[in-house]
Parts: structure tokens; C-alpha cells; sequence
């Protein structure tokens, strides 16, 4: 059996009206591979409201998680 799939790909340019927040990044630091995480921060107390996991990696029994201020967009940041 043969399928044929049709790929349809989308852009949507941001406008005067989207929003970016840069939020610390997260370090993972230990002694296994591949975590990835972001921060999410509370808009209305511009504090870091959670840590949201994207990958949990693999082969850690420890991890220290650091968040590291995204200075280079300007100050609070």
C-alpha cells in the first residue's frame, strides 16, 4: 500500500501587537544528559511563577537547576 500525504506549512508574522517575555533561562547541571526546561514568569509580579520540563532526560540520579538572567535584552530581563 502506498499513501501520499499533502504537507501544508503555515506562517504567521508577528505584529505591532505580539508580546515576547524573555525569561531566565534554565541550566540543568548533573550527572546525566539531554534535561531541557524554560522558566515561566508571573507578568504581574515579574517573578518566575514555574519551571516547565520539555525533557527529562536521561541517566540522572542528581541535578542542580540554575536560572540565569537574559540580560542581553535589556535591563530586567
Amino acid at each position: 500500500m502506498v499513501a501520499n500525504a499533502v504537507i501544508t506549512a503555515s506562517y504567521v508574522s508577528p505584529n505591532e501587537l505580539t508580546e515576547y517575555i524573555i525569561s531566565p533561562t534554565v541550566n540543568i547541571d548533573g550527572d546525566g544528559s539531554g534535561a531541557i526546561a524554560y522558566s515561566v514568569i508571573n507578568s504581574t509580579s515579574n517573578s518566575v511563577q514555574s519551571i516547565e520540563i520539555i525533557n527529562v532526560g536521561t541517566g540522572y540520579t542528581y541535578a542542580n537547576i540554575s536560572l540565569i538572567a537574559n540580560t542581553q535584552y535589556g535591563t530586567n530581563s
